[in-house]
């Protein structure tokens, strides 16, 4: 079973800018001899403002309307350095068209007290973050894409595209213009009526894009996805039923991590050379500790002992509300390194 989570961020070329909220601002691009409106902020869409609109018409109804050249090199690199940013969520991420970041979370809800806690993580980020966004999680990225920006949002359940997603237009599936335009000539306007079809006239007419996207929606096709990828992701993370503060109950949630994440590694050969120790505080901030090894170590008591200066300077906040350990950097674990370990040579054999 695999799941996936769609951030769609439908003003992400202007709410990256950081322009202050409620601001009616727009992009400009050029269409032939003529300026258009690329991109608008959320409060120049709320006032009648949209993207392909010339400048000349949105000038006549605000003429004091802010406006600045869309950059399109700067938008797309800002969306993948975003991207980067969610693999604290998954180590699959990649952006999804220019305005949404797909995530492969397949395995990884666990981590975060099941679904509805890592949506609330994600959430809880990009409210953070101040821009616009929509969340879905659903089996397949065309079905989280498609319950995002077309649905209610929040989880599909697992195996219920066909079900949830029949409702929803057919704009959904993000099929090129000229063919929404001939399927509504023929009446279909859901996702549910070309479900009712016969996929082979449906091929003939509109050519065979058409039947691999709903293929792929549905979960019966792979879709090719260019990942961030990183190397394989060792991470721990536990939340807290009631916030902590002391530094006796951090050491306490970072030795369990600690003793977590080395069974992990040493099912994998591997000893860890680098590990970033985050407190999750209660106001989404966050304060993190680094330690380095000379060489690949995962005996649990040196690793602790060597974050006990680091957390001389623990801040709590009002409370920290989850922790997570994750491995910065791994290298092979040699059986004269378990040997010299004492309790891992058991393991190696």
């Amino acid at each position: 079973m695999t799941r996936f989570v769609s951030i769609q961020l439908p003003f992400w070329p202007t709410d990256r800018l950081g322009w202050e909220p409620g601001l009616r601002a727009a992009l400009l691009t050029k269409e032939g001899s003529a300026l258009v409106l690329a991109a608008v902020t959320e409060a120049a869409q709320q006032g009648g403002l949209r993207p392909g609109q010339r400048l000349a018409d949105a000038l006549a109804a605000f003429p004091d309307l802010p406006t600045q050249a869309l950059n399109v090199e700067a938008t797309a690199a800002a969306l993948a350095r975003l991207a980067l940013r969610c693999q604290r969520w998954s180590p699959l991420t990649a952006p999804d068209g220019d305005t949404a970041v797909l995530l492969d979370v397949t395995g990884v809800a666990g981590l975060f007290g099941g679904e509805p806690g890592l949506m609330d993580d994600i959430g809880a980020a990009f409210r953070d973050f101040g821009v616009s966004f929509r969340l879905a999680l659903a089996d397949t990225p065309g079905a989280a894409w498609a319950w995002a920006g077309f649905g209610d949002g929040g989880i599909l359940p697992v195996g219920a595209i066909r079900q949830m997603l029949a409702p929803l237009p057919i704009a959904a599936l993000r099929l090129a213009p000229e063919v929404l335009a001939g399927l509504h000539r023929l009446g279909l306007r859901q996702i549910g009526d070309l479900l009712a079809q016969p996929r082979a006239p449906l091929a003939n007419r509109f050519g065979i894009t058409l039947p691999q996207r709903l293929d792929a929606v549905l979960g019966h096709r792979p879709e090719v996805i260019r990942w961030h990828k990183t190397a394989p992701h060792y991470a721990e993370r536990t939340p807290f039923v009631e916030p902590i503060g002391t530094r006796e109950s951090v050491e306490v949630a970072l030795r369990h991590l600690l003793e977590r994440l080395i069974l992990r590694l040493t099912e994998a050969g591997l000893g860890v050379r680098r590990l970033a120790f985050t407190l999750e505080r209660v106001d989404s901030s966050q304060q993190s500790f680094t330690i380095g090894t000379a060489q690949a170590e995962r005996e649990s008591a040196r690793l602790l002992r060597l974050f006990r200066d680091p957390l001389d300077g623990l801040d709590p906040g009002f409370g920290i509300e989850a922790a997570r350990l994750e491995a910065l950097e791994t290298e092979g674990f040699t059986r004269r390194q378990a040997a010299l370990d004492g309790r891992g040579a058991e393991a190696e054999r």
